[in-house]
């Protein structure tokens, strides 16, 4: 069998374009990396990159996290803030790159210009172990991952992407990206070698925004603990008037990152719905029925697009009953009897209606919210 070895092969009157191959023998056409391992489709490990899906807030509508609790915005994306300061999130149309339509904005609602100990602000991604599980991390076969985002922001300076073990939280590993353009999207990439060591099941990705000195440690390389950033890591919070946008967040197998792997609404939508079930609608909208007889009590069964992650924390409100002068509360809930696509709420002696009857519930208001939320 004969073989050529060549760089390139392209067209006699073209100087851009063809087909590349760099040393490693990976292979780009007309400037489009293709995959160097893994699949050409499903490749992208993150879901709702596109920042496309969000059930839980309105289009550009903000809302202020603060008090050391990780607040999810757009589906999957969630962001913590520990310190003096107020981190505000927006799902936004309004600033996107090429090729998108939506990004994920965060500004500081109130500034914090020090870090005391331990403070810190970051949005995180958790990957779940079933997603996670076929890189081998923690083993001797642990393979290497390519993690590629778009960013803007209007504060310069270096910002730090850190990869934890999100089961055990005691290993992992710093990488540095600068920005110097405050006017343009930022196309960034960073390539993670698989940790032979440490107990992993699921991965976090935290993208700091400020991290106190103690929460700091050396970069491009794999530590024990739980560290965010360096001690080159800026401090995004100290301004009211700064901004950070970010969209078209990929994850995938191998050295090189490819192009982003957009999918329909329809396939990030059910995705999305295995950690997050929400039903919205106009007021007297009727999506559950309530059942009762003699020996056991009351029940509200749903059947839901997806099987969810696992049992779900349950969420309600402006939520009524057919019936007149009938409710049902939040802590008229007993017992979630959970089986994948199909849930069971047995309601308490609070809520009474005859036996062997059933009723309707439905959003009292066009803001009623039911919610059931299983994400990480």
């Amino acid at each position: 069998m004969s073989t050529i070895k060549v760089n390139r092969i392209e067209n006699t009157s073209t100087t851009d374009g063809g087909v590349s191959i760099d040393v490693d023998g990976h292979v780009t056409i007309d400037g489009q990396q293709l995959p160097t391992a893994g699949p050409l489709s499903n490749r992208n490990i993150v879901i709702n990159g596109g920042m496309t899906v969000c059930q839980r807030f309105a289009l550009n509508t903000a809302n202020n996290i603060n008090n050391a609790t990780h607040t999810y915005h757009v589906d999957r994306f969630k962001a913590y803030n520990d310190n003096t300061g107020i981190l505000q999130s927006e799902w936004v149309n309004t600033e996107f790159p090429e090729g998108f339509r939506y990004s994920l904005k965060y500004t500081p609602a109130t500034a914090d210009t020090s870090m005391g100990t331990s403070q810190q602000s970051f949005i995180s991604y958790v990957i779940e172990e079933k997603d996670f599980e076929r890189f081998r991390w923690g083993t001797s076969d642990a393979q290497q991952l390519t993690l590629s985002f778009k960013v803007k922001t209007n504060k310069a300076g270096t910002y730090c992407v850190s990869f934890f073990n999100a089961n055990t939280f005691n290993r992992y590993y710093i990488t540095e990206v600068s920005i110097t353009d405050t006017t343009n999207w930022n196309d960034v990439t960073i390539t993670v070698p698989g940790d032979t060591t440490g107990t992993w099941s699921m991965m976090r990705i935290n993208w700091t925004l400020a991290a106190a000195s103690n929460l700091q440690g050396s970069a491009d390389t794999w530590g024990a603990g739980a560290l965010y950033s360096t001690s080159n890591q800026v401090n995004f919070m100290d301004s009211t008037s700064n901004e950070f946008y970010i969209t078209g967040v990929q994850l995938e197998v191998g050295s090189k990152a490819t192009p982003f792997e957009h999918e329909s609404y329809g396939q990030t939508l059910a995705k999305c719905q295995r950690y997050f079930y929400t039903v919205r609608g106009n007021q007297f909208a009727k999506f559950a029925s309530i059942f009762t007889n003699n020996s056991t009590g009351s029940w509200l069964p749903l059947s839901l697009p997806v099987p969810l992650r696992s049992s779900p924390t349950v969420t309600f409100n402006n939520i009524a009953t057919g019936r007149s002068g009938t409710t049902v509360s939040q802590g008229d809930i007993s017992t979630i009897n959970f089986a994948g696509a199909h849930l069971s709420l047995d309601l308490s002696s609070n809520y009474s209606i005859p036996n062997d009857s059933s009723d309707i519930v439905q959003l009292r208001e066009s803001y009623g919210t039911f919610n059931l939320d299983a994400d990480l």
